[in-house]
């Protein structure tokens, strides 16, 4: 029998199984992916590109064109029983902290378009219409068997196995693996029909109502008419079989209070709402990722975004491992880093979703009279707003218990520190006499050494210049340097960083910060280079 051989074999080309060879395809690593689909999903599904998503699309590129094909929302108003309630100005919360600060609606098709064509512009395919049909562990790595479009069976050996192969993901089933959680008892339905109302389209407007609500998510269109609606279905509906849209028109509108009409229906389904969490998201050569490793509520509009940040954090470990530039253990950080975000985010959608949709004479009460209370008095306060806009656009992840976050000096409170991501700030380039984002400056390296010179350290010019040969001879085309200096042009973000000394920054592929040391204690840096890298 003959067998293929592989680094890495990707099962799922959905939004995550796009992600991790595209991000696999940056760094130049073989890889294969495969997935029964005959190409990208012609559905609009999951619409909410968070921002920390938007930044990512930007260091690949493709934000511009992201940008162009959807729509961004800069408030969301919440109702009850249509009646205004509250807006959250996303771009006012979010404006310090992200160059996207709203949330982005993109339909997943597009997002697997266009992160389809970044892996083709790579030279990268997708191998369509090819199955998975038997899955086992081995010694070193796993043994697929894939069945082909033309009927024809091929035996591969992957090093390493990304199962990005959705909520039924049939790798976890071979493995036995439990999905752990619920369903909930609620049937839901989406639809994308237009709207006819006097209700601003460029807004996400939340409706709360009678042990019930719904979500106007707006869709970019010429008329400006189309949204996605999600809600409850009725329950007299639940055993209801070929229910239509129009079966439930009038129900959504006596039961929301809503002034509208509606017109032309371009897809409705019902379905039911999981919140399930593998306990590991590594079994031996096996990655598990996105909706194969954890699904939750639609609240918030986290689902996507958390599956393609699972491969952004996968794939850099993983090149680098595949190259021989790091040690195995490195790998270890991917469960470590990712599992906890996700597991605290199953059981915090969960409970937000539980107290917008379970029924009860008291906690309908308390959802109509003293919610929308603490949301208008709480969203008043632009401190809460700003902790809600980082939660939500998940640009407030931060990794401090992982392996692979090192702090050699101590820090203020109000410093980033090793694990966080490194902050939207705006340094100034001597070349253009500009201001420009920090994140445009790093683009797409492996790692990035930022030295931050304070204007009285100029006796460490040397030692700076020492550091760079020392990144640049040990570790050939893996680190670029960057030295920003305090200049009347680069107080300000000396201050947001609240930089009391000069200091050394290793910033990660991911822009998540690994390491921060003193610029002269090699020693330190030394033994963090030691644990990530060869």
């Amino acid at each position: 029998m003959n067998v293929s051989k592989i680094p890495v074999i990707i099962i799922g080309a959905g939004p995550t199984g796009l992600m991790a060879a595209a991000q696999l395809q940056r760094f130049n690593i073989p890889y294969r992916i495969i997935e029964k689909r005959k190409g990208t999903t012609a559905f609009s599904k999951a619409l909410g590109v968070q921002a920390r998503t938007m930044e990512i699309y930007d260091q690949m590129g493709i934000a511009e064109k992201a940008i162009s094909l959807g729509l961004a929302v800069k408030e969301v108003q919440i109702m009850a029983k249509g009646q205004y309630v509250q807006t959250m100005p996303l771009s006012k919360a979010g404006i310090n902290f992200t160059p996207f600060p709203y949330l982005f609606i993109l339909e997943q098709s597009r997002n697997e378009e266009l992160i389809h064509e970044y892996i083709q512009s790579r030279g990268g395919k997708v191998e369509w219409q090819t199955e998975m049909t038997h899955f086992e562990v081995q010694k070193n790595g796993a043994y697929v068997c894939i069945k082909k479009q033309d009927g024809s069976e091929e035996h591969i050996h992957a090093d390493w196995v990304i199962a990005a192969d959705g909520g039924r993901s049939p790798v976890r089933h071979a493995l036995n693996i439990p999905f752990k959680g619920d369903t909930y008892k609620n049937v839901f339905y989406v639809v994308d029909t237009e709207v006819n109302w006097e209700k601003d389209h460029n807004s996400l407007h939340m409706n709360l109502a009678d042990n019930n609500f719904t979500a106007f998510f707006p869709i970019t269109d010429e008329k400006g008419t189309r949204f996605r609606l999600v809600g409850i279905l009725p329950e007299h509906f639940y055993d209801k079989k070929d229910i239509s849209f129009e079966d439930i028109q009038q129900n959504i509108q006596a039961l929301q209070h809503l002034d509208l009409t509606f017109g032309k229906t371009h897809w409705f389904s019902v379905y039911r709402v999981h919140h399930r969490c593998i306990d590991n998201f590594r079994m031996g050569p096996v990655f598990f990722a996105g909706d194969a490793a954890h699904v939750h509520s639609p609240a918030g509009g986290q689902g996507m975004n958390t599956g393609l940040q699972d491969a952004y954090n996968l794939a850099w470990k993983l090149a680098l491992v595949v190259s021989n530039k790091a040690p195995k253990t490195l790998l270890d950080s991917y469960h470590k880093e990712r599992w906890p975000f996700a597991n605290q985010l199953v059981n915090t959608t969960d409970r937000a979703f539980t107290s917008v949709v379970k029924k009860g004479t008291l906690i309908n009460w308390v959802r109509l009279n003293i919610m929308p209370f603490l949301i208008s008095r709480l969203m008043g306060i632009s401190k809460v707003q700003q902790r809600a806009f980082r939660i939500v656009s998940q640009t407030g992840i931060s990794y401090p218990e992982s392996p692979i976050a090192v702090g050699a000096v101590y820090l203020s409170k109000k410093a980033p520190h090793p694990g966080d991501r490194l902050p939207f700030l705006k340094v100034y380039n001597t070349t253009t006499a500009q201001q420009e984002s920090l994140y445009h400056r790093l683009g797409e390296q492996f790692f990035h050494a930022i030295v931050w010179l304070k204007a009285s350290d100029k006796q460490l010019d040397a030692v700076v210049q020492d550091l760079k040969q020392y990144l640049d001879d040990r570790y050939p085309n893996l680190f670029q340097t960057h030295i920003i200096s305090e200049r009347a042009e680069n107080t300000a973000v000396f201050q947001q960083l609240d930089l009391d000394q000069s200091l050394l920054f290793i910033v990660r592929p991911d822009n998540y910060i690994g390491y921060i040391g003193k610029i002269n204690d090699q020693q330190a840096l030394e033994n963090y280079l030691n644990l990530i890298l060869l």
